[in-house]
């Protein structure tokens, strides 16, 4: 948000020329990570509370929703050089129960995660991987590390563990995650013995 401020007085300075209809697309931009920061807030504090306001589990596209997680990733992973690997699926062919900004901001912090943790890597990508079928609907996010270190492992859903540097992570995003889908009847693993960092979201459906 602060950025998009910047940017608005820096062409106000040196962009007449055209200037009320950037101005508009930043004023928007701004309005929609304002209501997206309500939402997040919203979500902490289901989490820390429990669904207090009995908000029902909604019928959600998981193409929509993994498309607009990856947009809102996109700088975190260019970046850090980071290659997307997403093949969508048809539009409606993957359709979960859900709260749609809780799953976003799952795979928000999944994929954020796994950019973080593959910058220093000679080979840097993401993949991104929805199923559907027997009762669930599944988000793979797989990345070009390989975690293996048991300690690691067992501690990766405790609250504030992290294994960022001091200032860069908070510990909570895991945590919060599974917790957020748990409520919402799915769940989130770390696939131990994947061949690379593999997390699996999965969602009812509404069949």
């Amino acid at each position: 948000i602060q950025g998009h401020a910047d940017l608005m007085v820096d062409l106000a300075r040196a962009s007449p020329e055209g200037l009320p209809g950037k101005l508009d697309q930043i004023r928007d931009k701004i309005a929609r990570n304002m209501a997206r920061i309500r939402q997040i807030v919203d979500g902490l504090k289901i989490f820390s509370h429990g669904n207090s306001a009995g908000e029902a589990l909604q019928k959600i596209d998981l193409r929509e929703v993994v498309e607009e997680s990856l947009a809102l990733t996109t700088s975190v992973c260019s970046q850090r050089d980071v290659r997307v690997k997403w093949a969508p699926p048809a539009r409606g062919s993957a359709v979960a129960l859900g709260i749609k900004v809780q799953v976003e901001q799952v795979l928000v912090n999944l994929i954020g995660n796994a950019a973080h943790a593959v910058a220093p890597l000679p080979e840097r990508w993401v993949e991104v991987r929805v199923e559907h079928g027997g009762g669930e609907a599944r988000i793979r996010v797989i990345d070009s590390g390989r975690l293996t270190d048991p300690a690691v492992i067992s501690k990766l859903m405790t609250p504030f563990f992290t294994t960022k540097s001091p200032g860069e992570g908070t510990g909570l995003g895991l945590s919060m995650s599974y917790r957020m889908l748990e409520r919402m009847g799915g769940s989130l693993k770390f696939c131990e013995g994947a061949e690379h960092t593999e997390f699996l979201v999965t969602l009812p459906t509404a069949e």
